[in-house]
């Protein structure tokens, strides 16, 4: 199902650019720091660490997957765990292979359908507490390995929900997308971060092949047709983004999903978007006309009032789902009596 959104963007803060950029730039009053951190080994045989955001013992969990090169410090992560510390629940921050400032152990890197550390996270968080709630959220990167894994598990993904939040849905038009016009600033943003993610990896280690010189490769085509594709699996660029799109899995996703997407966002073209007819029945895509990428700003901008709509909207769906099933209450009349 495709639903209109009601989010409005905040006066004189239409544009789609406005919308992405200012989101990153406008200082949050809160930093909240990780009460812990733990490791889990794959069975590749690879580590992903995870940290911890407690709260009440056996409050539901939810799973944060950050974008590509996002971190703890990322405004979305920090507005989202403001949230649900507000209701009382507990976040994980999942970390992707390599990201945790610590190289992984094998040459494969983590990438947009490297879903084995969050199925590897899932399982062992249920097999500690096979009665908690567990919900995931994910943004751009992590919204695309959300989403293929829920369609690749189907059935047995154990989530009560999961929201995805500015989804690449089909990779190879993202990437075409991020070489166009103003998007192409994004792609650079991003590469440089990549550059130095393969660096730090093999800083210590002899690669499996020679990269060369890596600061040469300037799209995300080049990159991942040269490093990503042959490190973990792929022919090439245009197998990795064929392979790892989350598109032609939504239809097998059984979780109540719910995607929040704008129809303006600079990392992708509007034929991105998914029809109707490639969802599954539990899967619904909140369409706006604005917002950007990861942006999502209401108020007014002339006024100096700006909210934040993103996890204001994600906390209340997560609200709804995570709700405690109340039994109804049946009241018998008592017989009358008659006390003539």
């Amino acid at each position: 199902m495709i639903i209109s959104s009601e989010f409005v963007p905040a006066v004189g803060l239409k544009g789609p650019n406005a919308q992405t950029i200012l989101a990153s730039l406008i200082p949050r009053k809160h930093q909240i720091r990780a009460s812990r951190r733990e490791r889990l080994i794959m069975p590749d045989n690879d580590f992903v660490d995870f940290d911890w955001f407690d709260n009440t013992v056996s409050s539901p969990i939810v799973i944060i997957l950050y974008g590509m090169t996002g971190s703890i410090d990322g405004y979305y992560v920090q507005d989202i765990l403001k949230e649900i510390k507000a209701n009382g629940w507990r976040a994980i921050l999942l970390y992707y292979r390599g990201c945790s400032g610590e190289p992984n152990l094998i040459d494969r890197s983590y990438h947009l359908s490297d879903t084995l550390g969050l199925d590897t996270l899932v399982k062992e968080l249920r097999r500690r507490e096979p009665n908690t709630p567990i919900t995931a959220v994910g943004y751009s990167m992590g919204a695309n390995i959300l989403l293929k894994w829920l369609g690749e598990v189907g059935a047995a993904a154990d989530l009560t929900t999961a929201v995805a939040v500015s989804t690449p849905f089909d990779l190879r038009m993202a990437s075409n997308r991020l070489r166009q016009g103003f998007s192409s600033f994004y792609q650079w943003w991003l590469i440089g971060d990549l550059h130095d993610y393969v660096r730090s990896k093999y800083q210590n280690r002899k690669p499996p092949f020679d990269f060369g010189d890596v600061t040469q490769l300037k799209s995300f085509w080049e990159f991942d047709d040269a490093i990503t594709a042959p490190l973990n699996g792929f022919k090439d660029a245009a197998d990795y983004y064929g392979r790892s799109s989350c598109r032609p899995s939504l239809k097998n996703i059984t979780v109540p999903t719910l995607a929040l997407h704008a129809r303006d966002d600079p990392f992708m073209m509007p034929a991105t978007i998914p029809s109707e007819a490639e969802l599954s029945p539990t899967t619904t895509i909140e369409l706006s006309e604005h917002g950007g990428h990861v942006g999502f700003i209401s108020g007014n901008l002339f006024l100096g009032k700006l909210e934040f709509w993103l996890p204001i909207r994600i906390t209340r769906h997560l609200q709804a789902c995570l709700q405690p099933v109340v039994e109804p209450i049946t009241i018998t009349a008592e017989p009358a009596v008659n006390h003539a």
